[in-house]
C-alpha cells in the first residue's frame, strides 16, 4: 500500500467519482513528465468515509503514512461551497503539520463552472501547505465540461509544471 512515487488521493464522497477519472489522468500525465514509474497509489476517500471521523479508527494512519512517504501527490476534490469537500478536510485532519515534509503536491479541483476557479489556489494549496507538502506549481482547476476531455487543460498546465515538479519530486529518494 502506498509505495508509489505518485499518488492521488481524492475528496468526493462519490466512490470511483469524475473527479477521481481527472486525478488520475493528472497522476499519469504528472509521472510520465518526471520520469516516476509504476502506477499510482489512489486512496479514493469515498471508500473509507466510516473510518475518517473516528478517530480511534487503525484504518486511518496507514494511508496518511503511505502519502507521506510518495515523492507526488495529486490531491483532488471537487468544488463544494466555494472549497474543497468535508471529505478531504476530515482525511487531511489525520496528517501531522509535517506530514508531507518532502513531498510535491498538485492541487487540483473541479467545479460547475469557472466562478470558482480560484478555489483551488485560495483554499486547497493552503491547506497542502500546511501540513508540509511543496506546492511548486499552480493548481489544476476543471469546469465539469472539461471532464471528458481533461488532456488540454493537463498540458497547458504542464506546459510550466514539469521542471519544477521534476526538480523537487527528484530531491526525494
Amino acid at each position: 500500500m502506498g509505495d508509489s512515487a505518485v499518488s492521488v488521493v481524492v475528496g468526493n464522497p462519490k466512490p470511483g467519482s469524475r473527479t477521481l477519472a481527472v486525478a488520475r489522468a493528472v497522476a499519469e500525465v504528472a509521472a510520465h513528465a518526471t520520469g516516476q514509474s509504476g502506477p499510482p497509489w489512489v486512496l479514493d476517500l469515498a471508500d473509507h468515509r466510516d473510518d475518517l471521523l473516528d478517530f480511534s479508527s487503525a484504518r486511518i494512519p496507514p494511508l496518511v503514512e503511505a502519502l507521506g512517504r510518495c515523492r507526488i501527490a495529486i490531491v483532488a476534490s471537487p468544488t463544494y461551497k466555494a472549497t474543497y469537500s468535508g471529505l478531504l478536510k476530515a482525511f487531511f485532519d489525520w496528517v501531522p503539520q509535517t506530514g508531507m515534509s518532502g513531498v510535491a503536491a498538485v492541487p487540483v479541483m473541479v467545479a460547475a463552472t469557472a466562478n470558482h476557479a480560484l478555489a483551488v489556489e485560495v483554499h486547497l494549496r493552503p491547506l497542502l501547505v500546511e501540513v508540509g507538502a511543496m506546492v511548486p506549481t499552480r493548481g489544476i482547476f476543471f469546469t465539469e465540461g472539461q471532464l471528458a476531455d481533461p488532456l488540454p487543460v493537463i498540458e497547458r498546465w504542464l506546459g510550466t509544471a514539469s521542471t519544477p515538479l521534476r526538480a523537487l519530486s527528484a530531491r526525494r529518494s
